[in-house]
């Protein structure tokens, strides 16, 4: 691919998302849409950077699910961290873009740092959708190079100016919901509550086997539901055989992955209550596109949900333990014998996240931070030594550069097979067990509802002014 010039005058900017390519769809990857979109319809150069995996990151794939994207692919199937950067330092030096973003992505911080102290203008902006601490540490890592720090949790932007990123290029950005009307009110209904879970069928991230256990529960107890599930991943065959007897007595849909139209038009107006049972969410935008349309979010207590301050017990949803099937079946009958309050809090819901259905607003808070960053002096820092000393083998050790060792390593057939898409494209890195910690602490610590926030600071400075 041959180099590119830089936008025009006339073009605010260019922005380089690099992307993971395992999987296409996913809340980060609605992210990414939207994100495109808006900054496109404004004018703005995106182009997005696939990588490439022996096994799991497959470009040609990514791009069957997002074709409108402009794309460049980063080359070849590195196997060590010298390779990786080195890939990804020459993509960026050949689209030559104002602003790089990582999506769930390590590599692209130490190539980053390590382009900008040769002295590439170029500025690094990170948009963190994870609560990970591998992931978090990271950032506090390479705090010094990063010219933006956006997080769409306000937990997210606590643990981290605590941990030392420096306030003034943080911006707390929410994902928007993709909101799609469809001229359809919602009625008060008879009969069975209608259950929906929509998004990813995992268990690790999404604990979608609760799913099991809740219709366990609500049959024990006699509560009449209808479900429908809707999505995709690798505990689908488990989840259609566990559930066969519900699905052939009609109990529950298998809807299968939809797109937001249909999700839209057939999905959310027929449903009554969302299902969520993630241990840690950022967001998620699921919940706020459900609640957009009526649907009472009955979610887990998951890392950043009280620290965002949307879905609050009582008010805006109802809220059970990580795990915990019996009170999340409790939760749903309670809604099944009051449908007074099934409508009041669907009110409630779509109240609560108005401005998050509305993409001007979300739009115009990214102008406004990359403008911002693309006015100030490009940051730069020490470089860490996972930057200066990126992982590789004995061949690097003796001076053979990364990617004849890569080529070297293939053709003696002696390439390690990865496990899993991480071990192709680490999403964090090497990792800093005592920092993790730190930051472990730190999102205990902050994981409040901004009232409870507020009334703890009330009483310190009461404490202090006593004193």
């Amino acid at each position: 691919m041959k180099s590119q010039s830089r936008p025009s005058r006339h073009s605010p900017g260019r922005v380089l998302f690099c992307t993971q390519t395992a999987h296409p769809y996913g809340g980060v990857e609605c992210w990414l849409d939207q994100s495109v979109g808006q900054l496109e319809a404004k004018g703005w150069d995106c182009v997005v950077a696939l990588v490439e995996g022996h096994r799991f990151h497959c470009p040609d794939r990514y791009r069957g699910a997002h074709p409108r994207f402009k794309t460049v692919t980063v080359p070849g199937n590195p196997v060590s961290g010298g390779s990786r950067l080195a890939a990804l330092s020459r993509t960026i030096r050949q689209v030559c873009p104002d602003v790089v973003v990582p999506v769930s992505l390590f590599d692209p911080l130490p190539a980053m740092a390590l382009l900008k102290s040769q002295g590439f203008p170029v500025r690094l902006a990170v948009c963190c959708h994870s609560f990970a601490p591998a992931v978090l540490a990271d950032l506090c890592i390479f705090r010094d190079w990063l010219d933006l720090m956006v997080g769409v949790n306000q937990l997210q932007l606590r643990v981290l100016t605590e941990m030392g990123v420096k306030a003034d290029i943080c911006r707390h950005i929410p994902c928007t919901a993709q909101h799609e009307p469809t001229g359809l009110e919602r009625k008060e209904k008879t009969g069975p509550l209608h259950l929906v879970y929509v998004g990813r069928f995992e268990q690790t991230e999404k604990r979608v086997l609760d799913v099991l256990k809740l219709c366990g529960e609500l049959e024990a107890n006699n509560c009449e539901y209808r479900l429908s599930l809707v999505g995709d991943g690798s505990c689908r065959a488990e989840l259609q055989a566990a559930l066969a007897q519900q699905i052939a007595a009609g109990w529950v849909q298998w809807v299968g992955w939809c797109d937001r139209l249909k999700l839209a038009e057939e999905v959310y107006p027929r449903s009554d209550v969302l299902l969520l049972f993630s241990p840690s969410e950022t967001g998620p935008i699921v919940a706020w596109e459900a609640m957009s349309h009526g649907v009472v979010p009955v979610v887990s207590d998951f890392r950043g949900r009280a620290a965002e301050g949307v879905i609050r017990q009582g008010q805006t949803g109802l809220v059970f333990p990580v795990g915990d099937m019996r009170t999340a079946a409790a939760r749903i009958r309670e809604l099944d014998k009051d449908r007074t309050r099934l409508s009041f809090l669907s009110q409630r819901a779509r109240a609560a996240v108005a401005d998050r259905a509305d993409p001007a607003r979300t739009t115009a808070a990214w102008l406004e931070a990359l403008e911002a960053t693309l006015r100030r002096p490009m940051r730069t820092g020490v470089l860490p030594d996972v930057a200066k000393h990126p992982g590789g083998g004995r061949l690097e050790c003796w001076g053979v550069p990364p990617q004849w060792a890569d080529c070297l390593r293939r053709w003696s057939g002696r390439q390690p097979e990865p496990i899993d898409p991480g071990a192709e494209w680490p999403h964090h890195g090497p990792g800093d067990p005592d920092l993790e910690a730190a930051i472990e602490r730190a999102l205990v610590e902050h994981d409040v509802e901004p009232a409870v926030r507020a009334s703890a600071s009330a009483i310190q400075e009461s404490r202090l002014a006593a004193s």
